[in-house]
């Protein structure tokens, strides 16, 4: 009788951790999603950015390259974001 409930009890207990690691690989997946959204809106800021230089026509690479560092620093944390989740078993 103690076996079936040592069973059950362990069955229990690799439940709770696949659903805890379930749990954490949809919060760092949320976290992807908005890093990827965040990327989209700075390069829809370049876009308008580059597209208002180039009316003007007044080129600022300096600008332009202060939203090229970070759109690589979001690729760089999406990157780093989507190692965490592959390493959650």
């Amino acid at each position: 009788m103690a076996g079936i409930f040592d069973k059950v009890k362990k069955g229990v207990s690799v439940a709770g951790e696949k659903s805890a690691a379930l749990v954490e690989a949809g919060k760092i997946q949320a976290e992807i999603v908005s890093l990827k959204q965040k990327k989209k809106n700075k390069l829809q800021e370049i876009g308008e950015k580059v597209y208002e230089m180039m009316t003007e026509d007044k080129l600022d690479a300096e600008q332009l390259q202060e939203l090229f560092k970070e759109i690589q620093e979001i690729d760089e944390s999406i990157t780093e974001k989507e190692e965490e989740k592959s390493n959650i078993k």
